[in-house]
């Protein structure tokens, strides 16, 4: 009876160790399978934040153009005011310039000319 109830006490150590190897291995399966998972569900949050970025990064783009466009023709037209105010206002200084050259008084001082001599 003795060999008996260690026969049975080892069976039961035999199933034992049996449940904890295939638990073992179960939680092996189970964690390859939520890894699997994870990592599909990370390409899908990737995939899905790059179309955000990619809608975005286009929208900023139509944006810059719009303004890139804007400033062109603002630019153009402030070359052109300025290319008519020069036109409506060379003559005028052109006089200006003349009149102040043809009016400069030659006339050099004394003092000047003693100045210049002795050097």
């Amino acid at each position: 009876m003795e060999n008996d109830g260690i026969q049975r006490l080892l069976q039961a150590e035999d199933a034992a160790a049996e449940v904890v190897h295939k638990a073992r291995e179960n939680r092996v399966v189970r964690l390859r399978q939520a890894r699997q998972e994870a990592e599909k569900e990370n390409a899908k949050l990737q995939q899905q934040l790059q179309e955000e970025f990619d809608a975005e990064y286009n929208n900023v783009d139509a944006a810059d153009v719009q303004m890139k466009s804007d400033l062109d023709a603002k630019t153009q037209s402030e070359i052109a005011d300025a290319e008519a105010m020069y036109d409506a206002n060379k003559e005028t200084a052109i006089n200006i310039l003349l009149h102040h050259a043809c009016s400069a008084s030659l006339h050099v001082d004394e003092a000047l000319k003693q100045s210049l001599s002795s050097r």
